[in-house]
């Protein structure tokens, strides 16, 4: 006789847990899928930095994005080159990393990839290029998660801090024909006034040139996050002397001259030496004397 005995359920129902459901067979990926699943891990490996709000100033374009949707290729090519620069900067080789950061921003336009190079330009001391990295990183991607946007924010603001300034006092107003170099590098004369250079700290050369004036160079150590008052100096030159004025005559009329004065001078010669010739012979001393 079979046992009456009933089993105890084991299913979610008797437990209180929610049913579980059987999973459903998934679809082939497609070459598109494939693409979306590509962009989604960049977003959420990007989504483990963090970053703060857009400047108001229009930020410079440091590092280009692609024009368009990158293709799957790109993409590809995107990963492969940030994680070389992953490795790059876990060895320290910071150059190397800034370049393989630079392309994947090329050929992807993911944030992580332009974050990194924020970073990677903080760890070189290249503090003016960093702070300008962020600043495009906040204003061209509005799509960056708030921690994120917070990080970035505080890091840009970091860099801008360490940021010296060479205060330039004196130059005329309208510069259009001054030639501004720092560090031997030709830079763009600012419109304001005073000017402003940035740079990094350490010792730099500035060296202003201006049509009829002397050069004016300076040299000097400015710390970072310091700014330099420098006070320019253009002084004209002076003013070349001419040549003496003409007389109006003509160069054969002084070569006549010339020419008369040399025949007069010779004449005088001769005629000095015929008389002192006579003189000689008449003295009573002299041993010409002829005796009668």
């Amino acid at each position: 006789m079979p046992s009456t005995k009933r089993r105890r359920c084991t299913c979610a129902c008797s437990t209180g847990a929610r049913p579980r459901k059987r999973p459903r067979r998934r679809p082939p990926r497609t070459r598109t899928d494939v693409s979306w699943c590509r962009a989604l891990l960049w977003a959420a490996l990007f989504g483990a930095f963090g970053v703060g709000s857009a400047q108001a100033q229009d930020a410079r374009e440091v590092v280009p994005a692609p024009l368009g949707d990158p293709s799957a290729d790109e993409l590809e090519r995107a990963r492969e080159r940030f994680g070389t620069g992953t490795t790059a900067a876990e060895q320290g080789r910071w150059s190397d990393a800034l370049g393989a950061f630079r392309e994947a921003y090329e050929l992807s336009g993911i944030p992580a990839a332009l974050y990194n190079v924020g970073t990677t330009y903080r760890s070189l001391g290249r503090y003016v290029d960093a702070r300008d990295t962020f600043d495009q990183l906040l204003q061209n991607h509005p799509e960056l998660p708030e921690g994120t946007r917070e990080q970035a924010s505080e890091l840009r603001a970091e860099v801008a801090a360490r940021i010296a300034v060479l205060e330039l006092r004196g130059l005329p107003a309208q510069a259009d024909d001054i030639d501004l170099r720092l560090d031997g590098r030709s830079v763009p004369t600012p419109s304001a006034r005073p000017a402003t250079l940035e740079t990094e700290g350490g010792s730099h050369t500035v060296r202003v040139t201006r049509p009829e004036h002397e050069p004016f160079v300076w040299e000097g150590p400015v710390a970072e996050g310091d700014r330099r008052v420098i006070q320019v100096d253009l002084t004209p030159r002076p003013i070349a002397e001419g040549p003496a004025p003409e007389t109006g005559m003509s160069t054969a009329g002084k070569v006549v001259l010339i020419t008369v004065l040399a025949v007069v001078a010779a004449g005088a010669a001769a005629t000095t030496a015929i008389l002192l010739t006579r003189e000689t012979g008449l003295d009573p001393q002299s041993e010409f004397v002829v005796e009668l």
